[in-house]
């Protein structure tokens, strides 16, 4: 199997507490103490090159809670590798392969965390070909 590895780093847009207003940041990104939740949001290209047989994942390094993860406004539901979870420190993953359109919108909703810091250290586009 091989794998490609898109990086997300940025720029994404942050929209804070549902406020209209949005700001651009790189990754990566710590929710601020006085913010309850943040929605960040990034525009990417479908790759190139895919087959039927290709996976696209979003994978999101991160420390914190991941409300939602939608692309093009569509739901999607993390696929845990091994030893991760949505909720601690992890890799989780997010299989986009169904909802991708040439021009895609990716949001993914944070909510702070009780017990520490919320940060997203980094975010890929992960496409395994058999």
């Amino acid at each position: 199997m091989s794998t490609h590895t898109i990086r997300l780093a940025g720029p994404w847009e942050l929209q804070v507490d549902s406020c209209d207003d949005s700001t651009r940041i790189q990754l990566p990104f710590d929710l601020p103490p006085n913010c309850h939740s943040v929605s960040l949001i990034r525009r990417f290209h479908r790759p190139s090159g895919l087959t039927d047989e290709s996976l696209v994942r979003v994978e999101l390094e991160m420390n914190g809670f991941v409300g939602h993860v939608t692309v093009n406004g569509e739901q999607i539901s993390a696929t845990q590798r091994s030893g991760t979870s949505c909720s601690s420190v992890g890799v989780p993953g997010f299989d986009v392969t169904s909802a991708l359109l040439p021009f895609n919108v990716l949001q993914v909703d944070l909510t702070s965390r009780m017990d520490g810091p919320t940060e997203i250290r980094s975010a890929a586009v992960i496409i395994e070909e058999p």
